[in-house]
């Protein structure tokens, strides 16, 4: 199980998107099987032509991620270090290849969730819910349901966890348009996300940063990941501070069945 994360500061969000493209491949070739795309605000104009590029060129069986006020990413390495980019133009990629885990993405609208939540059959259907379940990760607006969300996961999928982060902007962007990513088109609302199924553990811990980290996804810290792992993220502003679900978590091989 590998994982290569990627940033850009420029400012075409074509040339963002060939330089986290070109990290991609040289890291991983084309053994692309999950990716998260993190982008500022600067790139919600086009951020539909960003997620068909990054799911067209780099062939992942899923891509979700969203717009915030900040992206953040760790290159990995020995002396890896964090590169937070906020209020200017950011694209983060966090691209992993899993092998003999599947990969189920969904979607969710927001005028679906009364219907989705409103029975462990439906949940199952659209969100998976059989025993090979391994977790969910899962980014959305600020309109989720969160303790609902949370109850269904308890009574459908009680040892299953649940990594969710909520997108937003602060209000001093100058284009606060909310985008979700999921695969290869840019979506207004609702909650996308991917079911992990097969040999792999994923580990939640809670941490809450200064400005507000909505969903640190493979961050080193808070779960004894080892020094060096990649990770990407975005953060919301603080004027949301208090709506995100800060969520940090690792995902690593399950140990061999005895």
């Amino acid at each position: 199980m590998r994982f290569v994360a990627a940033v850009s500061q420029e400012e075409s969000t074509s040339a963002a998107a060939m330089k986290v493209i070109a990290a991609a491949r040289q890291g991983l070739g084309d053994k692309i099987d999950l990716a998260f795309l993190f982008f500022t605000p600067h790139h919600a104009a086009e951020a539909g032509a960003l997620a068909e590029r990054i799911w067209l060129e780099l062939d992942p069986t899923c891509v979700i991620g969203c717009v915030g006020t900040g992206v953040c990413v760790n290159e990995g390495g020995q002396n890896g270090s964090d590169t937070e980019i906020d209020y200017r133009p950011g694209v983060a990629l966090l691209a992993g290849n899993l092998p003999g885990v599947r990969l189920q993405p969904f979607r969710i609208r927001t005028n679906q969730w009364q219907q989705v939540l409103g029975s462990g059959q439906a949940f199952a259907e659209r969100v998976g819910g059989t025993g090979q379940t391994r977790g969910i990760i899962g980014i959305g607006d600020s309109k989720i349901p969160a303790r609902q969300l949370a109850d269904r996961m308890k009574s459908s999928l009680p040892n299953v966890p649940l990594v969710n982060g909520i997108a937003g902007v602060d209000e001093r962007d100058e284009k606060p348009e909310l985008q979700l990513i999921y695969n290869d088109q840019a979506i207004s609302d609702g909650w996308v996300g991917v079911r992990l199924c097969g040999p792999i553990e994923l580990q939640t811990a809670m941490q809450r940063s200064d400005h507000g980290s909505a969903a640190l996804l493979f961050r080193r810290c808070g779960v004894g990941a080892p020094s060096g792992t990649p990770m990407a993220g975005f953060h919301a502003g603080r004027s949301v501070v208090e709506a995100v679900l800060p969520d940090v978590a690792l995902l690593r091989p399950a140990p061999p069945a005895r």
